[in-house]
């Protein structure tokens, strides 16, 4: 005979595993944060979306250039650290590595074809801005059509 407890503990078990695919399937864990990114002195934007098991996606355009921009997937190699590769449409191609900052947040550095490769993820503009590689006499600025990089 069971137990009166074991048949509602049984499908409270079903019912949260069938949640946990659910949630899975549709990207409920998945954790959003912006990145910035500089190759060869062109200011990049965008996102990178991490999931639970310590991998995921990013993207990230041309702030002036709407037809350069790069794709790629990232994950964590340590507790601490990973490696990403992305892609871009002008044909370049990178291997980097990062550093975690926090929790949801890091640093790294790679290069393509294109030339060095800085990038943060999951920090401000403001905080990201000491980790990016900007070419000498320029800063980042946010304008109406977002960050821009500009003559000091």
């Amino acid at each position: 005979m069971r137990s009166p407890l074991s048949t509602p503990s049984l499908a409270l078990a079903v019912l949260c595993a069938i949640a946990s695919q659910e949630a899975a399937a549709f990207n409920l864990f998945a954790i959003r944060e912006p990145v910035y990114a500089t190759v060869d002195g062109v200011l990049l934007a965008g996102e990178a979306v991490g999931h639970w098991d310590r991998t995921g996606t990013l993207t990230v355009h041309s702030t002036v250039d709407d037809t350069l921009h790069c794709d790629g997937t990232f994950h964590y190699t340590s507790l601490k650290a990973g490696v990403a590769q992305i892609t871009c449409t002008d044909g370049s191609a990178a291997d980097l590595a990062f550093d975690a900052l926090g929790a949801v947040s890091g640093r790294g550095q790679g290069a393509t074809s294109r030339g060095l490769v800085s990038f943060t993820f999951g920090l401000s503009l403001q905080d990201a801005t000491p980790y990016l590689n900007l070419p000498k006499g320029k800063r980042i600025v946010v304008t109406a059509q977002g960050p821009q990089l500009q003559d000091i």
